[in-house]
């Protein structure tokens, strides 16, 4: 008689216990799907703080580029008008009687000599310009690549949404 009410008492705990375990193993698959989505969410945070931070070196080097551009025209331009001003005493040295040949060609070394660095400065300029041109569209993909990661990460993160949302 004992070893029927063994027998049932263990298919009783054996069905008690079936259950039991099989929620542990629920809360456990529940558990390592919320820390790898927490893992995930780190990742992502991490990645968009590299990518800001990239951006915002992206945004200093191109201003630093504008900057320096716009320092060379003014200069650029500060050297044409002095070539003009030399060319307009030169113009006038050889129309003066009599003429000083020394000065005029004292003058027209400097024109020559002015004109030399004035157009390697147009060529520095040109190739700033360019500089500027790919530091732009690096700013401008970086800044997309940006924004894009913001939205993927709060479209991933229901709660970061509304509180976007709310302070929106």
């Amino acid at each position: 008689m004992l070893a029927r009410h063994a027998a049932t008492l263990t298919a009783l705990l054996f069905l008690g216990v079936a259950p039991v375990a099989s929620s542990q193993q629920t809360t456990d698959s529940l558990h390592q799907t919320t820390d790898s989505l927490q893992h995930a969410r780190h990742h992502d945070a991490k990645m968009i703080t590299t990518d800001t931070v990239k951006l915002h070196r992206d945004i200093a080097i191109r201003d630093s580029t504008r900057a320096s551009l716009t320092r060379d025209q003014t200069a650029s331009q500060a050297d044409q008008k002095r070539i003009d001003s030399v060319k307009a005493v030169l113009a006038n040295e050889r129309k003066a009687t009599p003429r000083d040949t020394a000065a005029i060609n004292r003058n027209l070394a400097l024109v020559k000599r002015l004109q030399s660095t004035h157009d390697q400065e147009l060529d520095k300029s040109r190739q700033e310009k360019k500089r500027l041109d790919f530091d732009e569209k690096t700013v401008k993909r970086e800044s997309s690549a940006a924004l894009a990661a913001h939205h993927d990460l709060r479209a991933d993160h229901p709660a970061a949404s509304k509180k976007a949302t709310a302070k929106g």
